[in-house]
């Protein structure tokens, strides 16, 4: 019940940055409508969200506070059509925003607590982590 009233949400956020034309709102309202709609719709329905979520993502200007949830989001969207090939880039670009934006922080510990205390950050963070101790070794 919970994905189809932010569904609803996100679509009606979708169709007024669409008539605004503002792209990168767009982009990020669509990240998480493609999300919800993943939740709640059948799997013929599926393909056509990640089509147009792809076709739009690819090459979009993202604003760089959107950066982290749009490319996780992206991430999320690409696995769960079982693209793991796709869902890389978005997830590192996730990571390597995080890991950029905690190397700002002049203290250890504000480091620490802003990679550790942000459920999303820590969540790919995890991810990243998973996925890159699976490669083998060339």
């Amino acid at each position: 019940e919970n994905y189809l009233k932010a569904k609803d949400f996100f679509q009606l956020s979708l169709n007024k940055w669409k008539e605004l034309n503002n792209k990168s709102k767009i982009i990020k309202v669509l990240s998480w409508l493609s999300l919800s709609l993943l939740e709640t719709e059948n799997e013929s329905s599926k393909s056509q969200i990640i089509l147009d979520f792809d076709k739009r993502f690819n090459g979009s200007f993202i604003y760089e506070e959107d950066r982290i949830a749009i490319n996780w989001n992206a991430f999320k969207i690409y696995s769960s059509m079982g693209d793991d090939l796709r869902s890389k880039t978005p997830l590192q670009s996730a990571y390597n925003e995080i890991m950029k934006r905690a190397s700002l922080f002049e203290l250890e510990e504000n480091r620490q607590s802003y990679i550790e205390n942000i459920r999303m950050n820590q969540d790919i963070i995890n991810t990243w982590e998973k996925i890159n101790s699976q490669k083998t070794p060339s």
